[in-house]
């Protein structure tokens, strides 16, 4: 393995030192969770979607930077990931906080006004560009961090999915039922890889006995497999991508491995919406079985306390589905 010589490191240094700003911004805003990844998906939907994709830019460089012998960080990826970083920062600032706090620069250190006495400076006007015989060819990098992440980059995620239901559906009757479900899927999204790998691993087990018990043999070999597939995906997501890691042991044997599973979910499910989603449909769904049996007003009013429910999760913080 080769030595990283100093140059390498003096990026690995600065990027993992601009990161950790990052971070700590997003707590200060309330996020939780280990990493620049959990962090930016407990916060999910506070932000614009460019900054949404700003942030998995700059997580995939750490990442590079921390997992990777030889992460090979081009200087334009250095520098867009500086202008991303500083654009990020831009929009995490905390209510009355000046630009220079926002990037870790008290406002004491920045160098002092001029006096009022002295002359201003005159503005030095750009020297204009000689206009060539032949049209130069347009630079093929943007000049914004913003521009750059709009346009095809691959260590850029595809956008996030768009806000289908917003959350003055929620005051709307009958459309608070759909406002319902945006909740409960916001409820869990930060928890989807997780929650897909137990039920793909419970799933696989299952269909394996089910198989062996009725003689389908090739059946319980693809069960298997799907087992040991989804094993693997839990035992690369827990062990080696999370900061703050179980014991081996409980990734090694199947079945513990599950635990891992139900820390991610008790620790980053939004139980509030996924609480009120609960209500709002629950309550609904009585509401129309008290119906079919032709007692209206009991259902009037199972009705109406649903539609009441949803209307006060849009008022209350963290409730609205695109926040």
């Amino acid at each position: 393995m080769d030595t990283p010589n100093s140059q390498e490191i003096e990026v690995a240094g600065k990027v993992i030192t601009l990161t950790r700003q990052i971070e700590s911004r997003l707590v200060a805003l309330g996020a939780s969770g280990n990493g620049l990844r959990e962090k930016s998906e407990s916060l999910a939907g506070k932000f614009p979607r460019e900054v949404e994709k700003l942030l998995a830019f700059i997580g995939c460089i750490r990442n590079r930077i921390a997992h990777e012998d030889q992460p090979g960080i081009s200087p334009e990826e250095l520098q867009f990931f500086e202008e991303a970083v500083a654009a990020v920062l831009e929009e995490l600032k905390l209510p009355g906080e000046t630009a220079a706090e926002s990037a870790g620069t008290p406002a004491a250190t920045l160098p002092p006004p001029p006096p009022p006495s002295a002359p201003a400076p005159a503005p030095v006007s750009p020297p204009e560009p000689a206009v060539s015989a032949t049209p130069e060819k347009p630079a093929a990098r943007p000049n914004s961090p913003r521009s750059r992440a709009a346009s095809s980059q691959p260590a850029v995620p595809p956008p996030s999915r768009p806000e289908l239901v917003p959350s003055l559906a929620g005051r709307i009757p009958l459309l608070h039922l759909a406002y319902a479900v945006e909740l409960a899927y916001t409820a869990l999204r930060p928890t989807r890889r997780p929650l897909f790998l137990a039920l793909l691993e419970v799933g696989a087990v299952v269909l394996a006995v089910f198989a062996l018990l009725d003689g389908i043999y090739y059946l319980a070999g693809l069960a298997g497999s799907i087992f040991l597939l989804s094993y693997a995906a839990i035992l690369y997501e827990g062990w080696f991508r999370s900061a703050e890691r179980l014991p081996l042991a409980f990734f090694l044997i199947p079945g513990a491995n599950l635990l891992w599973v139900l820390r991610e979910l008790l620790r980053l499910t939004g139980w509030f919406r996924l609480a009120a989603a609960f209500t709002i449909l629950a309550v609904w769904v009585v509401a129309i079985l008290l119906a079919l049996r032709r007692e209206f007003s009991a259902a009037g009013v199972l009705a109406l306390l649903s539609y009441l429910v949803s209307v006060a999760a849009t008022f209350l913080p963290g409730g609205g589905s695109g926040e």
